[in-house]
C-alpha cells in the first residue's frame, strides 16, 4: 500500500511502540501528581517581610538601579556607572552593611575615583535610588515590577490561563467521546449492539 502524500511505501508499526506510549503515559502521570504536589505547596508558602527586607537590605540588590541612576543623572558611560555601583557593592558586603545606610561613603569615593570629580546625588537621593521601593517604581517597561507592567503581565496570564482551560475542556470532551465511540463500535463488532 502507498502513502499518497509521500508516494512511499507504509511501513509497519513497530512492535515496541504499546511500550513507548505506556512509558509516555506513566510520565503524564507522574507530571500531573508532581504538579498536584507543587500546587499544595505553594498554596502553603508564607512571606515574612521582615525577612525579605533584611535580605533585600544585605543583599544589596537594588544595586542595578545605582549603576544606572548616575548615567541618566550625571552623564557617565555604562561602564563608570556599572564600576562604580560594583565599588560600592563590594565595600557594603565587606562591612557586612546595608547598601541604604552604608553606602554613600563608598559611593562618593567610587563616583570621585572613577570621574575625578564630586557628584551631584546627595545622600537622600543615594537613599531613594537604591531603595527597593525606587527599584520597582521605575521598572516600568513590560516585563518589569512597577504595577502598570505587572498588572498587564497578570491579565494576559489570566487571559491565556482561560484560554487553556477551553482548550483543555474541549479535549476532554473529545476524549470522552471517542471514548464513547470506541465501545459503541468495539460492542457492535462483538454483536453486543
Amino acid at each position: 500500500m502507498l502513502d499518497i502524500m509521500h508516494n512511499t511505501p507504509f511501513t509497519d508499526m513497530n512492535d515496541s511502540e504499546g511500550e513507548t506510549q505506556s512509558m509516555g503515559y506513566q510520565a503524564f502521570d507522574s507530571a500531573e501528581r508532581v504538579l498536584d504536589l507543587l500546587a499544595a505547596l505553594v498554596a502553603q508558602i508564607k512571606v515574612d517581610p521582615a525577612r525579605v527586607a533584611n535580605n533585600i537590605r544585605r543583599s544589596c540588590i537594588t544595586i542595578t538601579e545605582l549603576a544606572d541612576s548616575p548615567v541618566r543623572r550625571e552623564g557617565l558611560s555604562f561602564r563608570e556607572g556599572h564600576e562604580i555601583a560594583a565599588a560600592v557593592a563590594r565595600a557594603v558586603v565587606a562591612m557586612e552593611g546595608d547598601l541604604v545606610s552604608d553606602g554613600y561613603a563608598p559611593f562618593l569615593d567610587a563616583f570621585e575615583k572613577s570621574t575625578g570629580r564630586e557628584t551631584a546625588i546627595d545622600a537622600a537621593t543615594f537613599a531613594e535610588l537604591v531603595s527597593p521601593e525606587y527599584f520597582v517604581a521605575v521598572r516600568t517597561r513590560f516585563g518589569g515590577p512597577a504595577p502598570a507592567p505587572l498588572d498587564a503581565a497578570i491579565a494576559g496570564y489570566q487571559t491565556r490561563g482561560k484560554e487553556f482551560a477551553v482548550r483543555l475542556q474541549t479535549l476532554v470532551q473529545r476524549e470522552a467521546a471517542a471514548a464513547h465511540q470506541l465501545k459503541q463500535r468495539f460492542d457492535a463488532l462483538k454483536g453486543n449492539a
